[in-house]
């Protein structure tokens, strides 16, 4: 799995997904950008491999946020909504460990 991820999409409903690794980082980078009304897109991390999926934010407008990484290794950025009045462009990236 990659340490960083870009997806973006102008198609109606849900699922478009970046999936990383933070690979012993500490921080994690996201960028959300295109989000128009009833767009919602959540940033999610996973104890398991995937297989369990908890949020930790949820953005319904264009955001720029660090995160903190914790003990989870598995992170997303997950479309939930999208009306397709635009593009949403979905970035997620694991910062420098220290």
């Amino acid at each position: 799995m990659a340490s960083s991820a870009t997806t973006s999409s102008g198609a109606t409903g849900t699922g478009d997904t970046a999936v990383i690794q933070s690979r012993g980082s500490k921080l994690i980078d996201v960028s959300v950008s295109g989000v128009v009304s009833g767009d919602t897109v959540t940033a999610e991390r996973s104890p398991d491999g995937g297989t369990t999926w908890y949020v930790i934010e949820t953005y319904t407008d264009d955001a720029q946020r660090v995160l903190q990484s914790g003990s989870f290794k598995d992170h997303r950025l997950q479309r939930t909504a999208h009306t397709g009045g635009g593009t949403v462009i979905m970035t997620i990236r694991a910062g420098n460990a220290y």
